[in-house]
Parts: C-alpha cells; sequence; structure tokens
C-alpha cells in the first residue's frame, strides 16, 4: 500500500534526535522518499508498508513526542520507474 505523511514538527530538536537513530521497521515497511522544509516545521515521506494503521503506529512510537504524522493512502502514478498511468 502506498502512504504519503506530512510530519508537523513541534519539536525540532527532538525531531533531529529522532531521525539521526537507528530505526527498525518490520518486514514490508519502505520508505521512497523524504523531504523536509527549508524552515524545520514539516516533512513529507512516501512509503510502501502494509497499512495506515501499522505505519501511523510505527512512526507515532518512533517520532510521536516531537511531531505530528499524518499519514494518507495515495496512488502513485510514477517513482523511480514505476510508472501507471491508467
Amino acid at each position: 500500500m502506498d502512504l504519503a505523511v506530512i510530519h508537523n514538527i513541534h519539536d525540532p530538536e527532538g525531531w533531529q534526535a529522532a531521525l539521526a537513530g537507528d530505526h527498525q521497521y518490520p518486514p514490508g515497511f519502505n520508505l521512497r522518499s523524504f523531504v523536509q522544509g527549508d524552515d524545520g516545521k514539516r516533512a513529507v515521506c512516501l512509503w510502501e508498508a502494509p497499512s495506515q494503521e501499522a505505519l501511523q503506529e510505527n512512526l507515532d512510537r518512533i517520532f510521536g513526542q516531537a511531531v505530528v504524522n499524518d499519514v494518507f493512502p495515495v496512488h502513485v502514478d510514477f517513482f523511480e520507474g514505476r510508472v501507471d498511468f491508467s
């Protein structure tokens, strides 16, 4: 399942510390893209994960003290050579 995440960062130092950690995700979780706003207040990720709920739980466990994670399903038409123009 393709999922996008908007991370609304309220603790930039906590966010950076969490990013620097070594995180283990269960099988089936693949981070495809990550970008962070220049202002340090938001970041956006694109994931493949088993479900919206599972990704939400993992991100909240790892980053929840520093951000509010808004996870939602998306349809990816093109990414790293994956094309779907249907």
